[in-house]
C-alpha cells in the first residue's frame, strides 16, 4: 500500500509538470514505455487468438514494484529533466504532494 501511494504521487507529480492526465502517465509512460516487460502480457482467448493486455500494478510483487518505480524515476530524470524524489526525501515528497493538489483539476 505504501509503495502504491508513493507511485501514485510520482505519477501525479509527473502529470502535473508536463500536462498529462494521470491515466496517460500511468498507462503510456509508466507501463508501456518504462516497464513494458513487467506489464505487457499476452494470452490466448477462447477462439485461440493471441490478445495483448496490460497487467494491473496490484499484481506486482514488492521487488517488481521497486524496479518499476526506479525505472520511471530514471526515465523522468534522464529523458524529461524532472527529478522525482525518493520515498525518504520528506521535504521533496511534501512539495510534490502540494503540486499534485494544486493542479488536481488538470490531472
Amino acid at each position: 500500500l505504501a509503495q502504491n501511494s508513493y507511485l501514485h504521487l510520482l505519477l501525479g507529480y509527473f502529470a502535473s509538470e508536463f500536462g498529462y492526465t494521470l491515466d496517460e502517465v500511468k498507462l503510456d509512460i509508466f507501463k508501456r514505455h518504462c516497464n513494458k516487460d513487467l506489464f505487457l502480457r499476452e494470452r490466448v482467448n477462447k477462439r485461440g487468438q493471441k490478445v495483448s493486455y496490460i497487467r494491473s500494478s496490484s499484481e506486482l510483487d514488492k521487488a517488481e514494484m521497486t524496479t518499476a518505480i526506479e525505472r520511471f524515476r530514471n526515465y523522468s530524470s534522464a529523458e524529461c529533466g524532472l527529478y522525482l524524489p525518493e520515498p525518504n526525501e520528506h521535504e521533496a515528497i511534501f512539495f510534490a504532494q502540494q503540486q499534485v493538489e494544486y493542479y488536481s483539476q488538470y490531472v
